[in-house]
């Protein structure tokens, strides 16, 4: 369940923990934890003062602190949410007992978790025997791993001749593993940060383990101790292996518990899951990398300049081959694991009872199957890799081909449809019909595309039957939707003034009739004199749209919202040389370039350029400081100006829309000057 705007948010009994990398929130009359940052304090002290909406959280962070940290916000209730200590309340439902929730376990159809205690904790930490106990187990671990043969036993699971006996003795072993492993981390985790959270034993099909929450080692404990910690975690099987091997159990039985161990370890680093491998590389580089790095290889067309193209690509290349090592390494030793077996595991099926055949044919299976779905996966990244420029011709051709031209309907039937949009709906009727005469009416059918990421075009389209849905293509790899857009929606609009690759991809959902013009066109009809004045209006409001319509949290907003930056904004003209303010100014507005240049100066050397769709003046509102830059007009510029209580009235109203403002912001205080703002 996602934060809404419009909830109110009760946040259930509890204390506050102050550590030294952040806070943590203890429930009472329950068993849970919430680990946060320290900044979260003012925001838990509100609600645990009454429960409160996020615009009455926001309202009351700003009469405190003078700004809001939307992002911060945002944060600490989605943590507070997904630990459920935060209930969305209304008048008409009550909220829930407390009491009755944490009697409840979640549930799962192959596991039952027994809740030991809510925590276990020392009277304080020991982080020097944190570190002595890691080390010896890193050493032991590594020591047996370096000294002796590692490899796939030939008779997997089969012992006594016999794979039942096999099956039940190596997932005892197997439960012992985990166990010996798990304990070890609880107690590490007792020593570096004085507690742990939530013991229970866990029951599967295939084990009886223990297990506990270890989040706050890896958010609270610092860098370096996560990374030790993580890296003890993948040594631990090893270490298991090494005690048996030293109290003597026998050999046969060892090579069953290695070959256990060497699958244990490689789940351990799976760098595409949850693991000690991708969490020790979230500690390191606090940025979790396992959901995006398949994106990214996928996207990465083999063959091309590896030199880096977006700010954070080195370290995505790196887990990359991290991950394509773990990839390979894994079949190597899953096709070991098939042909060592395979010749053992038909006989059994063959020759045996009925009970070992359907146990060996429950091993080979294991085996076939976890093998078959890494090369699928290798397959298909390959394919994607080696397809895609294939692909994009085909997209282009495609391009040229998805409509279907229409005849023009009356002009005062089209001149209505075209008012539709409110970028166009202040156009007289001489201008329309100038437009109608030099476009084009298309028909595209559901799932057509109508424009094309990277492509260049001077083309703008009025979508006046149908929906579309706007979608970019990041240079990971991931692909995100952005928006759906109706009836009266202006797209490709940029094209106006510039000519520059399109930033997404419009697709249609549904049957769509396309009122296309090209760019030229319409601005001929601007050049006619008589006309000007008329015109003027929809190039100044195209801009506007289009700000507004370049990203997600603008695309999304409601029409009441999207009119305080044409009602209460003020479009102004400025000629080059203009200062708009200057450095250690108190700020009291916030700009959208409409059209033309300013130029940015710090302590008076100038350091960028914006230029239309781009906007500044946010981090002195989001920040309540002084001005960071000088802003100068550099080519005649047309401006859209919201004065601060507007601003202020934009963003309380509609927090998602502030998180993006106060992001942006940050980005651009880091880098001490006003960064390009986007528009599609």
């Amino acid at each position: 369940m996602g934060l809404s705007e419009s909830c109110t948010y009760q946040l259930y009994p509890g204390r506050i923990l102050s550590e030294k990398y952040g806070l943590v929130y203890e429930l009472e009359n329950a068993r849970g934890h919430v680990i946060l940052p320290k900044e979260s304090q003012d925001i838990l002290e509100i609600l645990m003062a009454k429960p409160s909406s996020i615009q009455e959280i926001s309202q009351a962070l700003h009469n405190q602190l003078g700004r809001v940290p939307f992002k911060l916000l945002f944060h600490t209730l989605e943590r507070l949410q997904k630990a459920e200590a935060l209930q969305a309340v209304s008048e008409n439902s009550p909220s829930t007992s407390l009491e009755l929730e944490a009697m409840v376990q979640a549930s799962s159809p192959v596991s039952v978790d027994l809740l030991l205690l809510d925590k276990v904790q020392l009277p304080k930490a020991t982080p020097f025997l944190f570190y002595a106990i890691s080390i010896v187990s890193c050493f032991l671990g590594i020591a047996y791993f370096v000294s002796n043969d590692i490899k796939f036993t030939n008779n997997f699971l089969y012992l006594g001749k016999r794979y039942d006996l096999g099956i039940i003795i190596g997932l005892a072993f197997f439960s012992m593993m985990i166990l010996f492993k798990n304990v070890v981390k609880s107690i590490l985790s007792l020593l570096a940060s004085g507690r742990i959270y939530d013991p229970k034993i866990r029951i599967t099909p295939f084990s009886l383990t223990f297990h506990f929450d270890d989040n706050h080692i890896y958010e609270l404990g610092g860098r370096g101790r996560a990374i030790v910690y993580a890296f003890t975690g993948i040594t631990l099987p090893f270490v298991f292996v090494s005690i048996l091997q030293r109290i003597g159990i026998s050999q046969t039985i060892l090579d069953q518990v290695v070959s256990l161990a060497t699958l244990y370890v490689l789940v351990q680093l799976n760098p595409y899951t949850k693991s000690e491998l991708s969490l020790g590389f979230k500690a390191f580089l606090n940025k979790d990398l396992s959901g995006a790095v398949k994106n990214y290889i996928k996207s990465k067309v083999l063959m091309t300049n590896l030199k880096t193209q977006f700010e954070g690509e080195t370290q995505l290349l790196v887990y990359a081959v991290i991950a394509f090592g773990w990839t390979f390494a894994s079949l190597n030793i899953l096709f070991g694991a098939i042909s060592s077996n395979i010749l053992t595991i038909f006989s059994v099926v063959q020759k045996g009872s009925v009970t070992q055949g359907l146990c060996a044919l429950a091993v080979g299976m294991f085996l076939v199957l976890s093998t078959s779905y890494l090369i699928l996966d290798v397959l298909s990244t390959f394919f994607q890799n080696f397809t895609a420029p294939i692909k994009r011709r085909w997209d282009l051709l495609k391009l040229k081909t998805s409509f279907k031209a229409l005849k023009m309907p009356e002009t005062s039937l089209l001149s209505e449809k075209i008012r539709q949009s409110p970028v166009f709906s202040t156009l007289s009727d001489e201008s329309i019909k100038g437009l109608i005469q030099r476009a084009k009416l298309k028909q595209y059918s559901p799932g057509s595309t109508i424009i094309l990421q990277g492509t260049k075009g001077h083309e703008i389209y009025i979508l006046l039957k149908g929906q579309v849905k706007i979608q970019a293509k990041e240079d990971s790899g991931l692909v995100q939707e952005l928006a759906t857009m109706g009836p009266g929606a202006v797209f490709g609009e940029r094209a106006i003034y510039q000519s520059t690759p399109r930033t997404a991809d419009v697709i249609a959902i549904e049957e769509c009739e396309i009122f296309e013009f090209n760019a030229e066109d319409f601005l001929a009809i601007h050049a006619i004199e008589e006309l000007i004045s008329d015109t003027q209006k929809v190039l100044d409001s195209i801009h506007v749209s289009q700000f507004l319509s370049t990203h997600p949290l603008f695309s999304q907003l409601p029409s009441d919202t999207l009119q305080i930056f044409y009602s209460q904004g003020n479009v102004e003209h400025h000629i080059a040389g203009d200062v708009l303010f200057e450095q250690g100014s108190l700020g009291k507005d916030f700009y959208v370039i409409i059209n033309g240049e300013v130029g940015v100066e710090k302590d008076g050397v100038p350091t960028a350029s914006l230029s239309s769709g781009d906007f500044f003046g946010e981090i002195a509102l989001l920040h309540t400081s002084a001005r960071t830059a000088t802003i100068r007009v550099l080519q005649n510029s047309c401006l859209l100006k919201i004065t601060q209580e507007a601003f202020w009235k934009l963003l309380l109203s509609h927090v998602s829309l502030a998180l993006y403002f106060e992001n942006l912001a940050d980005q651009r205080s880091q880098h001490e000057t006003p960064a390009q703002g986007e528009a599609a």
